[in-house]
């Protein structure tokens, strides 16, 4: 190991999807911390039993306070330690034994790129790798590298977004800042996309199985991101805000709760117009 990294695995009722993220980076980088939004009592048993694990830290907070927050206290940390470098990992994502190996690689061949993302097979589907290393418009949070300085240029994570599109609008001021984004063709992470099976079809590629407060937040950050963007990168928002038009239409084909999910949309759509972001509020 010589990026000297800090993995950030963020946990939220990941239950045993969590312990695998974690156990597959043990070993790989120099510490991991686990940061849980409040999880159920199961989770936090499970995330226990990683208690004494060498280079593996828990911190659990008092409430769900978002992903932006729990990935801000990690850059927090990082700073602190001095660590080089970030991993960022959802809970549900499995790093491929050689993934650090191939950043620290493609890092070797490219010493002036800091921020880097794996190539991802969704779904246990197959390895759909690029003959080389390329340039991306934008990085998921889930196997994000990123080199401690981006954060002083890019800024922080927005907390105000909660969940949904923060991962999008970090990588375009990551761009708006100077830097590149870069995909690593042998780096492999498998992460899951949704809470259930894509249809096979080919309207069915654009949908995801969400719950509908997930809907909420989704179309609620898009239009954020959208206000905030556009004008900087026009075709990325266009080309975003027609696979959310698309997903309008899935929804009422696919999804298992249509109406609540559109009800949600309404919600998250009005509550951008009113100016709310963080949680979402019942009592709105």
């Amino acid at each position: 190991m010589g990026l000297n990294i800090l993995a950030v695995v963020v946990s939220y009722n990941g239950h045993h999807k969590t312990v695998r993220t974690v156990e597959a980076l043990i070993g790989r980088v120099e510490r991991v911390l686990v940061i849980d939004n409040a999880s159920d009592r199961s989770s936090i048993a499970l995330l226990k039993s990683l208690e004494g694990r060498e280079s593996v830290s828990l911190q659990f907070l008092d409430r769900n306070t978002g992903i932006g927050f729990a990935l801000n206290l990690a850059v927090g940390v990082a700073r602190e330690q001095g660590f080089d470098w970030l991993l960022t990992m959802d809970q549900d994502s499995l790093a491929d034994g050689s993934m650090i190996d191939e950043f620290e690689a493609a890092l070797t061949r490219n010493p002036g790129w800091a921020c880097l993302t794996p190539t991802l097979v969704l779904g246990g589907g197959r390895r759909n790798l690029s003959e080389s290393d390329e340039p991306v418009s934008y990085a998921i949070t889930s196997g994000n590298l990123i080199r401690m300085d981006v954060f002083d240029k890019a800024g922080a994570y927005d907390e105000g977004m909660f969940i949904d599109q923060i991962d999008f609008d970090f990588s375009l001021r990551v761009r708006r800042a100077g830097f590149g984004i870069f995909r690593v063709a042998n780096a492999i992470l498998t992460h899951e996309l949704g809470d259930a099976e894509v249809p096979r079809s080919t309207l069915g590629k654009f949908h995801t199985f969400h719950t509908p407060l997930r809907r909420y937040y989704s179309y609620r950050n898009y239009l954020s991101l959208a206000k905030r963007h556009v004008r900087k990168f026009p075709v990325f928002i266009v080309k975003l805000g027609l696979i959310h038009m698309l997903q309008l239409v899935t929804i009422t084909i696919y999804g298992h709760e249509r109406a609540r999910s559109l009800l949600f949309i309404w919600r998250g759509v009005l509550d951008f117009f009113l100016g709310r972001t963080g949680p979402y509020n019942e009592a709105r």
